[in-house]
């Protein structure tokens, strides 16, 4: 499996966009989905007028722990995309997020042809436990443009969620999001 984790620094946002932008431009040949993976909530469901589950909380409450059943409590987005959606309440989400990887991500590790984009969400004060296992993490950090002083304040929190990300993920990558190039 290759996992891409897509988080997000202090003042930044857009991980799920990110993710399913980057699923959606995958080639159409690819066993591949989005698995919203933020323990503060999903919002798939709610921006695409899906139903609460299937879901991360299905998956997890059973006890099937194979490809088909992956696939069996993901949804269809309008466009075809595929995508496991998590709990839009953070106290039911950081629970599904944490079982899933625990039950999940084992089995992801042995199929390479799989390709999951894991919104992960804000980077806080430990790496979130999608991008431990994923073989390449995303940092997406928002350009600042308001003033000198919200620019440092903004690169010490990119620093800061970098240095956590750098200690526990295996490769960590840096996007700057902004106005112009």
């Amino acid at each position: 499996m290759t996992v891409v984790a897509v988080c997000q620094a202090a003042g930044t946002s857009a991980s799920t966009t990110t993710a399913v932008l980057l699923s959606a431009m995958l080639p159409s040949n690819s066993p591949a989905f989005v698995a919203e993976c933020d323990p503060a909530g999903g919002d798939i469901a709610a921006w695409a007028q899906l139903p609460v589950a299937p879901g991360w909380s299905t998956a997890i409450s059973g006890s099937d722990r194979t490809w088909s059943a992956i696939m069996d409590h993901t949804q269809e987005l309008p466009s075809g995309l595929r995508v496991m959606t998590a709990p839009a309440r953070p106290s039911q989400a950081r629970a599904a997020v944490v079982e899933a990887a625990s039950g999940f991500a084992g089995l992801l590790a042995l199929m390479p042809e799989v390709i999951v984009l894991a919104d992960c969400g804000r980077v806080e004060l430990d790496a979130p436990v999608w991008a431990r296992s994923a073989q390449l993490t995303l940092l997406l950090v928002r350009q600042a443009t308001v003033s000198a002083e919200a620019t440092v304040a903004r690169v010490d929190r990119t620093i800061e969620a970098l240095e956590v990300l750098r200690e526990s993920c295996r490769q960590v990558g840096v996007v700057l999001v902004g106005g112009s190039p």
